[in-house]
């Protein structure tokens, strides 16, 4: 169960001519008698692998995923910041002036941002350290260096360690 989980986290993470030889794989490793899971892996085939509604190149980040950020959230983490520094129905006033702190706060982090060109904004180590061994994982597979399954196995470390994070145990 673990592994079919890690192989539908690791997608996105592969090289596009390896895609659908792994969901094939995956598909091999649905128990038959589990039907939720069935549906939600017939669904990430309908939907991505098959190319109903997304192409593969839309959603496969293997040739983006060392380049830049990692998430869009951006938007969802300033929504959390006013809210919890302003209250749920502000006075007009005190609104606006929380708005121009954030502006300034704003400004100030992206001049130094520019200046150095490391962001401000600090990431877990562990994240680091997994966007690093990604990378180099990633660099072995392109030089011949390593298989893909040895590639693979490294993006299921990754993976893996999400799946206990949400779901709280390690026997998954």
């Amino acid at each position: 169960m673990r592994r079919l989980i890690a192989n539908l986290f690791a997608l996105p993470l592969v090289p596009i001519d390896q895609i659908g030889p792994l969901s094939a794989d995956t598909h091999d490793l649905v128990p038959a008698d589990m039907t939720a899971i069935q549906k939600m892996f017939d669904y990430v085939c309908e939907t991505y692998i098959e190319e109903n509604d997304f192409t593969q190149k839309f959603w496969n980040l293997y040739d983006q995923f060392d380049l830049g950020p990692k998430t869009n959230n951006a938007v969802e983490g300033y929504h959390r910041k006013q809210n919890s520094r302003v209250p749920a129905h502000p006075n007009i006033y005190r609104w606006i002036e929380q708005i121009c702190k954030e502006e300034d706060y704003a400004r100030c982090r992206g001049i130094l941002e520019v200046g150095s060109g490391v962001t401000s904004k600090k990431r877990r180590k562990e994240d680091e350290d997994a966007d690093f061994d990604l990378c180099v994982a990633k660099t072995a597979l392109a030089i011949g260096e390593i298989e893909f399954e040895d590639y693979l196995h490294q993006v299921r470390r990754v993976a893996y360690k999400y799946i206990f994070e949400v779901g709280g145990k390690k026997d998954v």
